[in-house]
């Protein structure tokens, strides 16, 4: 039984169960948090507890400070080794994965981490969760009255929001626009045929640069719907430096291998020239650097 708390969004609780299912590829996993892991995907043994977006702020809180009660709690058992351990390890041979047995051999307590690294998606590919087709079909009809062939769509993700001040407010993440003009330019070179899924967390601000742009549309279906338009743009994407991008883009490439998928060069860690998370390179996405 492996115990993990809900650390970061979708892209990154992703991460969280590759690392998880090749820690332990049959092993049951109970998730606090990760609600939309469940919605999204048909996870094997998996069972999350701690959906607490709907409930009132005061009761969020309280919920909130009891579960990091319990957190602390069950870190403490694993580091006087009464239950298992699973930590993230760049330095392991393993894709950056340590396991360590407690004296309760079937628990585990996964410690936080990004776990962003492609040799741990590349080791759980056989246990990487199908998506939930009831939103998958309806991702496809919406790509049906586009009317645009899957190997000539691409999509461009801008991530703004939380991106202007992370990882810091001296060097954050967020990608200039002319960044992903020179990419689409880039695409549209080597398919002229190429159309456009524009994604953002700033649906106005990409709206106002690419209406009536006859070779794209701003899709704003809402969070679920828009991972699967990401994902059935087989010809390839644009990316911002997101983990929910990468696995957008992680499952298009299961239906082509030959998509042309391009990010900024080291990253979330491009204002600094250096890789971060450091693992996060990955052999079949193309980076460019952001100037």
């Amino acid at each position: 039984m492996l115990i993990v708390f809900e650390w970061g969004r979708l892209g990154n609780q992703l991460f969280q169960y590759a690392a998880m299912r090749v820690a332990d590829p049959q092993g049951a996993i109970w998730a606090v948090g990760m609600p939309d892991i469940r919605q999204l995907f048909l996870c094997h043994r998996f069972y999350e507890w701690g959906d607490i977006r709907s409930t009132k702020r005061l009761v969020r809180f309280c919920i909130r400070r009891l579960i990091e009660l319990v957190r602390c709690g069950l870190a403490l058992l694993a580091s006087t080794r009464i239950i298992g351990l699973i930590a993230e390890n760049t330095g392991a041979d393993n894709g950056g994965i340590a396991v360590r047995r407690g004296f309760l051999k079937q628990v585990y307590y996964v410690q936080l981490g990004f776990w962003q690294n492609q040799a741990v998606v590349d080791m759980a590919s056989d246990v990487i969760p199908p998506m939930n087709p009831e939103f998958e079909t309806k991702a496809a009809n919406i790509v049906e009255e586009i009317g645009v062939s899957k190997r000539d769509l691409y999509f461009v993700h801008i991530r703004r929001g939380d991106y202007n001040a992370w990882p810091s407010k001296e060097h954050p993440a967020i990608v200039p626009l002319r960044w992903y003009e020179q990419q689409i330019s880039r695409i549209r070179e080597l398919n002229p045929d190429a159309f456009f899924l524009v994604f953002s967390d700033d649906f106005w601000y990409v709206h106002d640069f690419f209406s009536g742009k006859d070779w794209a549309r701003v899709c704003g279906e809402g969070h679920y719907i828009d991972f699967m338009l990401m994902a059935q743009c087989h010809g390839g994407g644009v990316l911002s430096a997101s983990s929910y991008a990468w696995w957008a883009a992680y499952y298009a490439r299961r239906e082509n291998s030959e998509a042309y998928f391009v990010a900024p060069l080291y990253w979330a860690g491009h204002r600094l020239g250096k890789w971060y998370p450091e693992c996060i390179e990955t052999e079949w996405i193309n980076y460019q650097p952001v100037s």
